[in-house]
């Protein structure tokens, strides 16, 4: 998230995992500060519910943003390798 402020000049307002909402702007702020502090992956299993395969490598992200001036921002999906 830091990254695409600092680099792009973009904030995300939401970020999903398949089905699973990781971040949302109006995440409570216990749950982001909790959130925040653990690996993605850890995140990812939280929010689906289910453990990710052991074979699997990487995570595909879905990500809405906004712009400087606030504008919606086309992005493509975010593909985080772990393995």
């Amino acid at each position: 998230m830091d990254h695409f402020e600092e680099v792009h000049k973009l904030e995300i307002s939401m970020m999903s995992s398949g089905t699973g909402v990781v971040y949302n702007f109006f995440t409570s702020k216990e749950k982001l500060k909790r959130r925040m502090a653990m690996k993605l992956t850890e995140v990812v299993e939280e929010v689906l519910q289910k453990k990710l395969s052991p074979k699997q490598k990487y995570i595909n992200f879905e990500i809405c943003c906004s712009d400087e001036k606030g504008d919606d921002a086309d992005v493509p999906y975010i593909r985080y390798k772990f393995k």
